[in-house]
C-alpha cells in the first residue's frame, strides 16, 4: 500500500503544479486542481480502507479523506462544488469557483494530508 500511496501523492503533485501553468485554460486548471485535491483525499481513505472502489471521484471518498483533517467548512464546501462541476464537465457548466481558489483549494489539501514524516513530525 505504502508504494501506491507514494504514487497517488506524485501524481497529485504533478497535477497541482499543472493547476498553476497559465498557458492551461482556466477550466484545465480547475480540473488538475480538484483532480490532484482528490487523489491525496483518495489517499488518505485508502490508507482507511474506506475509498470509493468502483465510482471516481466519490462523494463517499472525499467524505472519508476528510475524517480527522484539520479543514475550514470552506474547504468541505468547495469540495462538493468542485466535485459536481467534475461530474457534469461534458454539459459545460458554469466553473465553481476562480482559478486562484481552486489552486489553494489543491494546496490546502497538499498540506493537511502529506505524511507525518514529510512535515518533519515523525
Amino acid at each position: 500500500m505504502e508504494g501506491l500511496t507514494s504514487e497517488r501523492r506524485k501524481r497529485a503533485d504533478v497535477l497541482l503544479r499543472d493547476a498553476q501553468m497559465p498557458a492551461l485554460s482556466d477550466r484545465t486548471r480547475i480540473e488538475c486542481a480538484f483532480d490532484a485535491g482528490y487523489l491525496y483525499l483518495l489517499d488518505v481513505a485508502a490508507r482507511r480502507g474506506r475509498a470509493a472502489t468502483v465510482d471516481h471521484p466519490s462523494a463517499r471518498t472525499l467524505a472519508a479523506g476528510f475524517e480527522g483533517l484539520e479543514l475550514e467548512r470552506a474547504d468541505r464546501r468547495l469540495a462538493t462544488r468542485l466535485l459536481r462541476w467534475v461530474r457534469r464537465r461534458g454539459e459545460c457548466p458554469a466553473m465553481p469557483c476562480s482559478v486562484d481558489d481552486a489552486i489553494r483549494w489543491g494546496m490546502s489539501i497538499a498540506r493537511s494530508t502529506a505524511p507525518r514524516s514529510l512535515l518533519g513530525l515523525s
